[in-house]
């Protein structure tokens, strides 16, 4: 009896390690790369491939649009909408150029009557905006609209490179109205004019005061 015991005992070992080493292997898991979630522009279109450094974006124009939100769209004080200083192009931190032609605006935007700051043209060139100290110059208010820009001949819109868009409020008043803009990238003649033709494919989030928009799909 005691050599039977000891027997099955030896089998039953023996049947563990053999399970130990020839059991059923867990399922192998394979690694995965992280991939960036693909964007869609305004239109619904997908990119074409990943934008490569240096290559033109094909994008020609740029649009800033007012927020409908904006609290001076309601009280229509004399600035009425976000206040835009300047559009530029930076390159490896370097400013290539900035816009120098304004391709369209409303000419008579909603819903404000007044806005002292009608003139496009002051969104046009290096930034040079001045808010604050009893100063307000160099700007243009949105009053609800939208402006289109474009870059000088030969000033291409490259991946890799950066939109810079500045807009202005006074920093020195802790109770100073902040507003809010988009910009979105246009490729085409289309964007001429009202730009309701236009692609516009990249896009970019609400934002306030200094906003960069990375460059970094092909459309």
């Amino acid at each position: 009896m005691k050599k039977w015991l000891a027997m099955m005992a030896v089998l039953a070992m023996a049947f563990a390690f053999v399970r130990c080493d020839f059991g059923e292997e867990d399922d192998a898991t394979e690694a995965t790369e992280d991939v960036a979630e693909t964007p869609k522009d305004t239109g619904g279109n997908t990119p074409t491939g990943d934008c490569k450094v240096g290559e033109s974006a094909d994008y020609a124009y740029v649009m800033i649009e007012d927020s409908s939100d904006n609290p001076t769209l309601v009280d229509c004080n004399t600035n009425p909408g976000a206040d835009i200083d300047s559009i530029c192009i930076y390159r490896a931190d370097s400013n290539e150029g900035c816009a120098s032609e304004v391709a369209y605006t409303p000419v008579n935007p909603v819903p404000c009557e007044q806005n002292d700051k009608d003139d496009p043209e002051q969104v046009l060139g290096a930034p040079d905006g001045i808010a604050g100290n009893g100063e307000f110059k160099g700007y243009f208010s949105l009053n609800g609209g939208w402006i289109i820009v474009g870059f000088d001949a030969g000033l291409e819109i490259l991946c890799g490179d950066v939109i810079e868009v500045i807009e202005m409020h006074n920093e020195e008043d802790p109770d100073a109205t902040v507003e809010q803009y988009r910009t979105s990238l246009g490729e085409g003649s289309d964007c001429l004019g009202e730009g309701l033709d236009c692609r516009w494919s990249l896009e970019s989030d609400w934002a306030v005061g200094h906003d960069e928009i990375d460059v970094t799909w092909v459309w």
